[in-house]
């Protein structure tokens, strides 16, 4: 599901130096380094940098159905045959007016390629039999800010908010052109960020471990709609949900960063007049960055839905890129 397309992208981190990073999370362009991340929840990336700075990102990404859940948790392969793809593009603007603050502005655009299947009701897969079909166009615009309230020299916390346009279509007669959910949405959380002192000998030389440079964050929001959407159960409307991401990056390399993330959702379909549908699903999220400078870099991911602890919901596999640069 679009719905949950802000999970779609797991967060990463920029490279900044050892020392700087150690005694202060803003210094540098990229800080907590989600410099990167088109897909935190929310859109909250890159929450730590530099004031009166501009970050330009630029991303695509191809995403597979493989199957989807039922209400009763039990997941199930797509009719044999079928084929259910999205390929999204997004431009990520966003602008620091100071080292707390952020507010910014992501543009996507998605196209659609369903052949014998198309999106059923509450999350499941809707065998058809009219063969290969495309379609796309513009998605629902996301508008995003956040504010640091608190940053030592190893740990920070910042709130970030997020409002969803209804600027994509919903089209029940041709599904390959729905790439909206219909209805506007907010959502909102709080995002803290962790970098361990590196550990190791103090005596002599450095050991290797002593080299390595990593964070830990962990984000956790919470979405709601703002109204009931034309369509209930279209394939990218997402209810209230709550919303959570663990990740962890590591440079293993100068320039080269490895992480690893989990993105899950626990939310609900509208289901009519007072009733709704259970709705969750989990995803690993593998990536590697590397860093042209410090200002720049380009990130490669796949997500992977695991077919465990969910409900009422699409798992998919994806393919995501994204490029980023930081503007004074």
């Amino acid at each position: 599901m679009k719905s949950i397309k802000i999970l779609i992208f797991s967060a990463v981190l920029s490279l900044i130096s050892q020392q700087n990073a150690l005694a202060c999370l803003s210094c540098g362009c990229g800080g907590s380094g989600s410099a990167a991340d088109l897909g935190a929840i929310g859109g909250a990336a890159s929450l730590f940098s530099g004031g009166n700075k501009w970050l330009i990102q630029s991303g695509g990404s191809f995403r597979q159905i493989t199957g989807s859940f039922n209400e009763t948790g039990r997941w199930n392969p797509p009719p044999a045959d079928s084929l259910l793809q999205s390929y999204t593009g997004v431009l990520g603007v966003m602008y620091f007016p100071t080292v707390n603050a952020s507010i910014g502005l992501q543009l996507p655009v998605q196209g659609n390629h369903l052949s014998n299947a198309s999106w059923g009701s509450f999350g499941s897969i809707n065998p058809t039999d009219s063969g290969a079909s495309f379609g796309g166009g513009i998605g629902d615009i996301q508008v995003q800010g956040s504010y640091k309230f608190l940053e030592l020299e190893q740990f920070a916390l910042a709130g970030w908010s997020s409002l969803t346009l209804p600027t994509g279509a919903i089209n029940a007669e041709s599904p390959t052109y729905t790439t909206g959910g219909g209805i506007p949405g907010i959502s909102g959380g709080l995002l803290a960020l962790y970098k361990p002192m590196p550990s190791g000998s103090f005596e002599g030389e450095p050991s290797w471990w002593d080299t390595l440079n990593g964070e830990v964050f962990l984000n956790l929001g919470y979405a709601q709609a703002l109204g009931t959407p034309p369509v209930q159960a279209g394939p990218f409307f997402q209810g209230q949900s709550l919303l959570w991401q663990l990740q962890g990056n590591l440079q293993f390399l100068p320039g080269w960063i490895a992480g690893v993330g989990l993105n899950g959702q626990i939310g609900a379909w509208t289901a009519g007049q007072g009733r709704s549908q259970l709705a969750s699903r989990v995803k690993v999220v593998p990536s590697v960055q590397y860093e042209f400078s410090l200002t720049q870099g380009i990130r490669l991911a796949v997500g992977v839905d695991l077919p465990v602890l969910g409900a009422n919901s699409l798992t998919d596999t994806s393919v995501y890129a994204v490029y980023y640069q930081f503007f004074q």
